[in-house]
């Protein structure tokens, strides 16, 4: 079994180099993820972002699962809730371990304290609570266990939802691959995905720092009067029904409710008529939802959204317009890259006058 284990993960080592070798310039990773190339280094890529596409995966039921579950309550079965409850993510991976001939002693007696991601679990196995495994040991083990949870979730009817990150890691050869900003399913745009972990720190701390300069176009419902402003509003994040993947919203509260957060945004029209607007929005402040929430504080949502708005389009019109940080892997040089939006709406704005 462990030879076995062991050619498998050589076989995904000389697959993932081949991959990585062949979307090494900017067209070649463009054929092989399907995703319009902005910037790219050997630190991170730049993508434009289509709406309807995650930034990170998430899981949920597949396609026939939700037809079993709408064919049976149709039919009026009873206990639906219980029968098709499934177990989070954590507790199936706990489970999984705990359970699984082949997988090191050491790992299963601590199968509640296992790390999800390969980098910790390496680390965790080299540890004294995972029995020091070497590298190797520790790379099998990975490899093992991910196929299991993987054979689990197959089994009853999980799925893992198409996204940039996954694509950038899987198609293109970069398993390393990690997100430093996040886009909401529904806004398209400019996207940084960190191709190494070196990468990610850098940049990851750039976002922090707050030294990352992001720039938004927005439609907006209704005549925007003012040419320029600011919107300071403090947000707070509360439960929400979920839908199109998103897990909770925001209101616009006073800054001394407990749990509100400080919010900034600041807006340039660009064009209006008479039933809409074009905003260059720009948040100086990074919450959830922020220039989604602001846009309704200030009278006029953005067209199409379904959460702060009337939702009354066929798509979100948010567009992550432009993008600029400082590249570790060039020197730091500062990296200003910049996405057009198309909205492709099944109905067209009305004349649009642009402001000089």
């Amino acid at each position: 079994m462990k030879r076995l284990i062991t050619m498998l993960s050589l076989q995904h080592t000389a697959a993932v180099v081949l991959k990585r070798a062949a979307a090494a310039t900017p067209q070649a990773f463009e054929r092989a993820t399907g995703l319009r190339v902005l910037h790219m280094s050997p630190a991170v890529v730049v993508v434009d972002k289509p709406t309807g596409l995650r930034s990170v995966p998430a899981y949920g039921p597949t396609r026939a699962l939700l037809a079993d579950f709408a064919r049976r309550q149709a039919a009026g079965e009873a206990d639906l809730q219980e029968k098709f409850e499934r177990p989070t993510r954590r507790d199936r991976w706990c489970g999984v371990a705990r359970d699984l001939d082949g997988l090191a002693p050491e790992l299963r007696r601590r199968w509640d304290s296992l790390p999800r991601t390969k980098s910790k679990f390496i680390k965790f196995c080299g540890g004294p609570a995972g029995g020091r495994l070497n590298l190797d040991e520790a790379e099998d083990a990975w490899q093992l266990l991910r196929a299991a949870v993987a054979q689990r979730e197959a089994e009853e009817g999980m799925e893992e939802s198409d996204s940039v990150l996954r694509r950038v890691q899987r198609e293109a050869g970069f398993p390393e691959a990690c997100p430093v900003h996040r886009l909401d399913y529904a806004t398209s745009g400019c996207l940084a995905v960190a191709l190494t972990q070196a990468g990610a720190s850098d940049i990851s701390l750039q976002w922090r720092k707050r030294t990352v300069d992001k720039a938004y176009e927005a439609v907006v419902e209704g005549t925007v009067a003012r040419d320029e402003g600011l919107i300071d509003k403090a947000l707070l994040r509360v439960d929400a029904v979920k839908r199109s993947g998103d897990p909770s919203r925001v209101e616009v509260v006073d800054d001394d409710v407990p749990g509100a957060k400080l919010s900034l945004s600041s807006y340039k029209v660009l064009a209006r008529s008479d039933r809409a607007t074009v905003l260059d929005l720009t948040p100086h402040t990074g919450r959830l939802h922020q220039l989604r929430a602001h846009c309704k504080a200030l009278g006029h949502p953005i067209v199409g959204d379904w959460l702060y708005g009337t939702g009354d389009a066929n798509r979100l019109c948010l567009h992550a317009s432009r993008l600029a940080f400082d590249d570790p892997a060039l020197g730091g040089e500062r990296v200003c890259v910049a996405s057009a939006a198309s909205w492709e709406l099944s109905e067209p704005f009305p004349e649009l006058v642009y402001v000089s």
